[in-house]
């Protein structure tokens, strides 16, 4: 795995107090397509073909975007720290 992934993912993984609480809601699919995600990034994958994977993998729960929403999106996960 490269260093910078392993980075992102340290980052992601200790929770704040509002993350923690908004996984206290999801449902179990929207954890494994969340889990999906974050296997993607492990395995050193872009944040997009991440994405594409787990939607194939989970399409009810999975994120749809287009050109503009997706910056939103990258945007979230670099608050959240997912991707840098």
């Amino acid at each position: 795995m490269k260093k910078d992934v392993k980075e992102l993912l340290d980052a992601y993984l200790p929770s704040s107090a509002e993350f923690s609480e908004m996984l206290k809601e999801r449902t179990q699919c929207e954890i494994a397509y969340d889990s999906e995600v974050v296997a993607g990034l492990r395995r050193g994958l872009s944040i997009l073909k991440a994405l594409k994977l787990a939607n194939e993998k989970y399409p009810t729960e999975g994120l749809q975007w287009d050109d503009g929403t997706i910056v939103d999106i990258i945007a979230r996960l670099k608050r959240s720290g997912v991707v840098s």
